[in-house]
């Protein structure tokens, strides 16, 4: 018999099982007591454009038949990649790690214990277990970590000390936070359920991550441990997913997956204060710093859209083709490139961002994730779920110049400096 710990942690993997689209508003119960901050009125957005909400995985999208799909024309076809043959794991092949790893990066990955996002989760306690030993945060050559129940983000603090891992099936919910010199966990901060990515106040005192189960927002407060919940106006910011940090850490963005847009958040009262339509979908918010830009990748509308960060009007939607599904994006230091992983298409899509236009199609290895460009602008670490690979990408031609396998389910990358 199943334990009712077990019984729920597989009732929420089952998101990741298949695609279900659901009519009107999702309800979901919240925990952990009485919210920490006030909610203040904030008007709910009702787009007159969006006649049914899809509901999207944290890790899988799900089609929706009625979304428009905006069809791009990419300037480049797409190329083949070497290293992409698989076998029936459907894992790629290894190519090219020898020039991996002479490169001079330090790269973190997550590994969420299942190598197919399609899959069935199994139904049995030893089927979770199984699960649970392949889970781990691991450098692309090197030691390996294991967190707790499917690591989903990886973040480094500026600074290059600590890392921050989100354990997405842990019940209750947690982070993690270590120690890179000694590479062990040295704080367990408990969160909301099936918390994802992170972010850092400038002052390094505070981190924010979404989570996308309980839809809210937690504070980790760095100094002493303790966390803070910030809710939102009639829980309408569904499935919390991506978030991006104004350059003076005022401003926390967040991406409302289970919706059509983004909320802003005042950091020093931690209350809501506005919001802007996006595409359906809204899976992740990276800000263009030096065209003080949000771009925001839609998974149920196969797009992207930019917005002026300080008026939040649309500046533009870019269509990446019908069926790409867009999950996470990142952007060149230099703010000129963006590059969307697109879980469906098993491809990068590259932007040039001052033209708006998708230039290249970069194959990867299978369900593509989180993206992470390096700091130095030169190469993109692309995570790849069924792949169980990341595969690097050279910036100056968008030539894939290596696959590096990484069992079992890289989710999720990140650069130590």
């Amino acid at each position: 018999m199943m334990t009712p710990i077990l019984t729920r942690r597989l009732a929420v993997a089952g998101l990741f099982a298949g695609a279900l689209a659901l009519t009107g508003t999702i309800a979901l119960n919240h925990t952990g007591g009485a919210r920490d901050a006030a909610t203040p009125s904030v008007s709910t957005p009702t787009p007159a454009s969006i006649v049914m909400r899809g509901k999207p995985m944290a890790g899988m999208a799900m089609p929706l038949a009625s979304t428009p799909q905006p069809m791009a024309s990419p300037t480049s076809q797409p190329m083949s990649m070497p290293g992409m043959n698989t076998g029936t794991s459907g894992a790629a092949k290894p190519y090219n790690v020898a020039f991996a790893r002479a490169l001079p990066y330090k790269v973190l990955v997550t590994e969420m214990g299942m190598d197919d996002m399609n899959a069935m989760v199994p139904g049995t306690t030893s089927g979770m277990m199984a699960m649970d030993a392949h889970a781990d945060v691991r450098y692309l050559f090197g030691p390996l970590l294991h967190t707790g129940s499917m690591p989903h983000g990886v973040d480094v603090l500026p600074g290059g000390r600590y890392a921050f891992v989100s354990n997405f099936m842990d019940d209750p919910g947690t982070a993690v936070q270590i120690d890179l010199r000694t590479f062990r966990i040295v704080r367990r901060y408990r969160v909301g359920i099936n918390p994802t990515h992170f972010v850092f106040s400038p002052d390094r005192r505070y981190a924010f991550v979404d989570d996308f189960g309980s839809s809210d927002v937690y504070r980790l407060d760095l100094s002493n441990g303790h966390t803070t919940r910030i809710g939102f106006p009639q829980d309408d910011c569904l499935h919390t997913h991506g978030n991006a940090l104004s350059p003076d850490g005022h401003t926390l963005y967040v991406a409302c997956a289970g919706e059509a847009w983004i909320y802003t958040i005042d950091t020093r009262t931690l209350r809501p204060v506005g919001h802007a339509i996006t595409g359906i979908g809204p899976y992740d918010v990276k800000i263009d710093g030096p065209r003080h830009e949000l771009w925001v990748s839609n998974q149920l509308g196969d797009s992207v859209t930019v917005l002026d960060e300080r008026s939040l009007k649309t500046l533009a939607t870019i269509g990446l083709g019908k069926g790409m599904t867009p999950s996470l994006l990142a952007l060149t230091p230099d703010g000129r490139r963006a590059y969307v992983g697109d879980l469906k298409g098993n491809a990068v899509s590259v932007i040039d961002t001052a033209s708006r236009r998708v230039i290249a199609t970069v194959p990867v290895a299978a369900q593509p994730f989180g993206p992470t460009v390096t700091p130095d602008g030169r190469y993109v670490y692309e995570p790849s779920i069924k792949g169980s690979a990341v595969t690097i990408i050279r910036v100056a031609d968008n030539r894939v110049m290596a696959v590096v396998p990484a069992p079992v389910g890289a989710l999720h990358t990140a650069i130590v400096p």
